[in-house]
């Protein structure tokens, strides 16, 4: 105890309202060699953007896990190669020619673009669409096409005990929702019953807490995720009402029933669904798009590991891989680490979202990337407006709000067990753009870690 009052002491009095550059080093040096952050192994990386100086670096080419910043080489790779404005994310749909009878005679398809945003209004303007061409049956089955990628729901280093968590959805060329449900779970005393967003048959709702009203156990919404099932088990009970997100399993089939449920909802009888290839000769009749940019903001913003991987395989498709995996995709990242004159072989990297434990990368290749999107204003657009604003939203809003720092930080944060990783830029009072780059592996806990990074990030702000 003594030694985390220690370092929190240490915070609060070390910067004052102006810091010297020449003081800037050593003051985060002390950090550095106190309390909880003598025990861990930190990088940080300070470079002046305006005046195109170097600050501070403390063990900025050492090799380690970086957490969620991860989605920043992603981001920026991205948004160079194809595109922050291109519509690169598409659901589309294949129907064959059908007469005046409102009858299709054969199947329809849906080919899956591994689209984050296709939500439940999207799903009903594809069924609308075929309301709209006047078809009331179709004699065959709603086909699902998820051959763009590979048939692993999770990457390489990814924590199979993160199920059902929301954060880390059954991946798939078919997400619907973000291959997820929201669940509202009102008070027992209220006698309404969980209602579970968005609609569809794919799941099922079993209410434990009826059975046992009484019970002590922490109130929650789970499901038998090691038996593959989707039924949603509520239990405990608690005297306020709460909300919780759960994945679902097996993301296409989740899609695919429920367009099947809203076809039949809408008058268009049809014999259920499977899965298989378009074929060659159709031409595609509707699609829904969403541009680079719709899931940059989830990306960064929210930190949303869906929309970072599915990125990750759109670069994959744009190189021209039919049927891609990480491995395909990760290569334009590495083209990019190589192109700005560093040795991508001296980098780990296997997922789009560092959830990997494998992922292993440098405080000095992050800095590489936020100074390419700085100088390149097309990317520029892409990134800075998307990263989480300190004490205004996102994955920092409720971090930095006070003494002036809020809106003053502009960065992504990551965070996983003993590892705490912060990488942006800060607009100084003088109004220079200072990147930088800050992580931390073995800090427990978290706090610890967050507590430096807000300090470094004040004292920047006040160079």
């Amino acid at each position: 105890m003594m030694r985390k009052n220690a370092f929190i002491a240490i915070l609060a009095v070390s910067c004052a309202l102006t810091v010297e550059a020449d003081d800037f080093g050593a003051r985060v040096d002390s950090l550095l060699g106190s309390g909880a952050m003598a025990r861990s192994t930190t990088s940080v990386a300070v470079y002046d953007l305006t005046d195109g100086r170097e600050l501070y670096s403390h063990n900025a080419g050492i090799l380690l896990r970086p957490a969620s910043i991860l989605k920043l080489l992603t981001a920026v790779t991205a948004s160079d190669v194809i595109g922050v404005d291109t519509p690169c994310f598409r659901t589309s749909l294949y129907v064959p020619s059908h007469g005046s009878d409102g009858i299709v005679r054969g199947d329809i398809y849906v080919r899956g673009g591994f689209d984050p945003e296709f939500m439940d209004a999207d799903m009903d303007r594809l069924v609308s669409y075929l309301k709209s061409a006047g078809i009331s049956r179709i004699e065959g089955r709603a086909v699902g096409d998820v051959s763009m990628t590979d048939s692993l729901y999770w990457g390489p280093g990814w924590c199979w005990d993160d199920a059902p968590s929301s954060f880390q959805p059954y991946m798939s060329p078919l997400m619907y929702e973000k291959g997820r449900v929201q669940v509202y779970v009102p008070t027992l005393a209220s006698g309404r019953p969980v209602k579970v967003f968005p609609r569809s048959t794919f799941y099922t709702v079993n209410d434990l807490r009826r059975v046992s009203p009484y019970s002590k156990q922490s109130p929650g919404v789970t499901r038998d995720w090691m038996g593959g099932s989707n039924e949603l088990l509520v239990t405990g009970n608690a005297s306020r009402a709460y909300g919780l997100e759960v994945s679902m399993y097996r993301s296409q089939d989740f899609f695919m029933q429920t367009f099947v449920d809203r076809l039949r909802e809408a008058g268009i009888d049809v014999d259920g669904y499977s899965f298989g290839l378009v074929p060659d000769a159709m031409d595609e009749s509707f699609a829904v798009t969403h541009t680079l940019n719709d899931a940059l903001h989830e990306m960064l913003k929210e930190s949303d590991n869906l929309s970072a991987d599915a990125t990750l395989f759109q670069l994959g498709r744009i190189a021209g891989y039919k049927q891609a995996d990480r491995k395909d995709c990760i290569k334009i990242i590495r083209r990019e680490i190589d192109r700005m004159g560093l040795d991508a072989d001296d980098y780990k990297i296997v997922d789009g979202n560092g959830i990997s434990l494998y992922n292993y990368v440098s405080a000095e290749l992050m800095m590489a990337f936020l100074k390419k999107a700085y100088s390149d204003s097309d990317i520029w657009r892409g990134i800075f407006p998307n990263l989480p604003v300190s004490g205004r939203d996102g994955t920092l809003k409720h971090r930095m709000g006070t003494d002036g720092m809020a809106g003053k930080v502009r960065a992504k944060t990551g965070t996983v067990s003993g590892v705490s990783s912060l990488a942006g830029y800060v607009t100084t009072h003088r109004g220079h753009v200072v990147a930088f780059v800050i992580m931390s592996n073995g800090v427990i806990p978290i706090r610890n870690g967050t507590l430096f990074q807000n300090e470094v990030c004040e004292m920047i702000y006040n160079l």
